[in-house]
């Protein structure tokens, strides 16, 4: 229940000395975020797995105790090397559903940046990088890269045939 989830986390943050903002920073954006193509694009929140020791590295090592708190009053699940919300029914609640919706946009641009950031290295920083130039050399083995390329060759020579002369630009 949802009310029972919430004096759960409360109680976490208070048994491991930590305060709202310790919380925040705990769960929002590493263990939370905000999908926005989830229930049929209205968006919804969504848990993520970290791995444990990159959440609680550096400036963040003072969340240790309270993300321990949180695994043992089993509002977080710990894996073999990761950490996550262990209840999706967490994110729903207050505090932080309204966390969630404040960081809404931020999270859904972070979204997109990261979506945009795998594409682009998937193709190897440009059309004929990585995964396009495979495509392109198992194209150029056949004849129909030959006559693909051809035709767009012959269709620039017309095209470069058909212009008309270009006129005041003499020297």
């Amino acid at each position: 229940t949802p009310l029972r989830l919430g004096s759960l986390a409360a109680e976490g943050q208070a048994g491991a000395g930590g305060s709202e903002a310790h919380l925040r920073r705990l769960l929002i954006p590493a263990l939370a975020t905000w999908d926005p193509d989830a229930d049929n694009g209205k968006g919804a929140a969504k848990r993520l797995v970290v791995a444990e020791k990159t959440l609680l590295a550096g400036p963040r090592a003072d969340l240790s105790p309270l993300s321990q708190t949180l695994v043992e009053a089993r509002l977080l699940s710990r894996g073999r090397d990761t950490l996550e919300v262990a209840h999706e029914a967490l994110l729903r609640i207050p505090p932080i559903a309204a966390w969630l919706d404040e960081d809404r946009e931020f999270l859904m641009w972070r979204d997109r940046t990261a979506k945009a950031r795998a594409a682009y290295e998937a193709n190897a920083r440009g059309p004929l990088g990585g995964r396009g130039r495979g495509v392109a050399g198992g194209w150029r083995g056949t004849g129909g890269a030959t006559a693909v390329l051809g035709e767009a060759g012959a269709a620039c020579r017309r095209a470069r045939h058909r212009r008309p002369p270009r006129r005041g630009l003499r020297r």
